[in-house]
């Protein structure tokens, strides 16, 4: 039988054999009891074994006043005489030459007078035309035979069906597993490439995110050495807090601790709280700008007569990328710091964060028992 968990509500297929007892949810882990399902009508696979009566057992009457009564005061004839409790009256054949018998009275209290039966003048020894009537034998109770019920195969689907519908269900839980793979994924992207000089491929100049928190550069010019940011530390150290403390309240809420109950109810504000601060500060970096541009431009700013040797050194090559960089060396270099696919990653998971907390929020606050389903059609 399938039932919802009256705890956590969580869709749940018990077996019809556990009706009445006491069983764990395997999703929160409290006890409830499986409700008994309503009795059915018997179908066809039981069958029913009708008793066969015997012959000498009297038909219920319809009036049980009179009929008993008339049924106690007459006694039955003998069966010697060709009456029995199964045929009123015996006719002997034409041959024998014996009168038909008549029924005995009927009258009350009186008990008919019946000679005994004698075999046809030139018949021999004949037995008697009807058996005696059988001993008193102790009623049978009925017994009901039950045959196995039938195993129906499982319905073979027509050509070209397939399952097109899938059920989505939300939870807080599940949301909270999304958080903690994005907040993750976050802590590995500070060791991605954040920004490169040239743009696409990082000759000159590579950072990473670590890279811009520490003031560290990859580079063969041992003369740019890019400024700490603090925007960077800050990013850096609350990234690694959210990361372990989503994957502590990921635990908690698994285990599902009385005394942090109270606590878990403001998962969602701390966590929300923690990812705006993610995004903000990474905003401010990118408005504020990086210290590998102020590095870049002091180093990588030429003469104009450098310049312009350089330019025309470049200009018969056709190699795009450089006629780029030299035209940014001698207008502006900062223009030839690129941002990398690292930083590009960091604002697309933080944006999908902020989604999910939203998502997680209003799941915590909304007044329905029943978790928001969704049916993705395949």
């Amino acid at each position: 039988m399938r039932l919802l968990c009256p705890h956590c509500r969580k869709e749940l297929e018990v077996a019809d054999h556990l009706a009445g007892q006491v069983q764990n949810c395997p999703q929160c882990q409290k006890p409830f009891r499986v409700p008994i399902p309503p009795t059915s009508s018997p179908g066809p696979s039981a069958t029913v074994a009708t008793p066969i009566t015997s012959p000498a057992s009297p038909a219920p009457s319809a009036t049980p006043g009179i009929a008993d009564s008339a049924l106690k005061s007459v006694t039955p004839p003998s069966a010697a005489v060709g009456w029995s409790s199964t045929t009123p009256v015996y006719t002997p054949s034409a041959a024998s030459g014996a009168a038909a018998q008549v029924p005995p009275s009927s009258a009350p209290g009186v008990s008919p007078a019946v000679p005994a039966w004698t075999a046809p003048a030139g018949t021999g020894s004949v037995s008697p035309p009807f058996p005696a009537a059988p001993a008193a034998q102790t009623p049978v109770p009925p017994t009901i035979a039950v045959t196995p019920s039938l195993t129906l195969p499982a319905p073979v689907p027509s050509p070209g069906y397939s399952a097109s519908i899938v059920l989505l269900t939300f939870s807080s839980f599940r949301l909270h597993i999304v958080e903690v793979i994005g907040i993750w994924l976050l802590v590995l992207l500070l060791f991605c490439p954040w920004l490169r000089v040239p743009p696409g491929t990082g000759i000159f100049a590579q950072q990473s995110g670590l890279q811009v928190a520490f003031g560290r550069v990859s580079s063969p010019l041992q003369s740019l050495q890019p400024r700490a940011s603090a925007l960077g530390v800050v990013y850096f150290i609350l990234t690694w807090i959210s990361a372990i403390a989503s994957l502590l309240l990921l635990v908690a809420m698994k285990l599902d601790w009385p005394e942090l109950r109270p606590y878990l109810r403001f998962r969602a504000l701390a966590m929300g709280g923690l990812i705006l601060l993610l995004v903000a500060i990474l905003f401010l970096q990118m408005l504020v700008g990086f210290p590998l541009q102020n590095a870049w431009t002091e180093h990588a700013r030429l003469k104009e007569d450098e310049a312009k040797a350089l330019y025309a050194i470049l200009e018969p090559v056709k190699v795009q990328w450089l006629a780029t960089l030299a035209r940014a060396m001698t207008e502006n270099p900062a223009d030839s710091v690129a941002v990398a696919w690292g930083l590009y990653g960091s604002w697309l998971i933080t944006t999908m964060l902020v989604l999910v907390v939203l998502l997680d929020f209003w799941l915590e606050r909304r007044l329905a028992n029943y978790p928001p389903r969704l049916l993705l059609e395949k």
